[in-house]
């Protein structure tokens, strides 16, 4: 056999194998990767960062997340999640814009709020921290989980804790009451959604 031969057959060889137990570990790797369901997160509290973590994780947009703080000082206990392009380029602009523009951002928190405030029981508010198209500019969005729950008429803990029909259970509420729902982002906004310098 020539130098030739026998690489090319220990070529063959190193794919077989890597065909064959490749292939059979693939299932293996899979069950390590899945990530916990959200249900699993209900009823957590605003002091688990791990658990706060994971359930922003499932929001709209928050892959532009870009850390939390538990505010556990005083009640009603609460979350600030800063949110902001890490490597700006087109696409990653537009896609930003698509749920944290000036237009978007407002319903985008409310979604998100609903979401992480039928979660974490004892949380009151959710702050997103928005960092605007000039780097140095930030804007704060809050959502109560007062006005919420006197919105929709229930508790959000009430809301279900399987995700796909959390949020269906979600949009079928924002779409229910969709006026009072623009109420209130608008007296939001004439509260003055406040800009912050860092």
């Amino acid at each position: 056999m020539t130098h030739t031969q026998a690489r090319k057959t220990g070529i063959l060889l190193l794919l077989l194998v890597f065909i064959l137990f490749g292939c059979s570990l693939e299932p293996v790797r899979k069950q390590e990767l899945q990530q916990p369901s959200l249900s699993s997160y209900k009823h957590s509290y605003i002091g688990d960062a791990g658990a706060v973590s994971q359930i922003m994780g499932f929001g709209l947009g928050t892959a532009y997340g870009q850390g939390i703080e538990l505010k556990t000082s005083e009640e009603p206990y609460g979350l600030i999640m800063n949110i902001g392009l890490h490597q700006p380029s087109p696409e990653s602009e537009q896609d930003y814009q698509t749920y944290w523009g000036r237009a978007a951002a407002p319903h985008t928190a409310l979604s998100n709020a609903m979401l992480f405030l039928s979660m974490v029981d004892n949380a009151g508010w959710v702050t997103f921290r928005l960092q605007e198209a000039e780097q140095d500019q930030m804007r704060d969005i809050t959502i109560e989980r007062e006005p919420i729950e006197r919105i929709i008429g229930m508790s959000l803990v009430q809301l279900p804790e399987d995700e796909n029909e959390l949020w269906k259970e979600i949009i079928r509420l924002l779409q229910l009451h969709r006026t009072a729902f623009d109420s209130y982002l608008a007296s939001l906004e004439q509260q003055g959604e406040k800009d912050v310098s860092p």
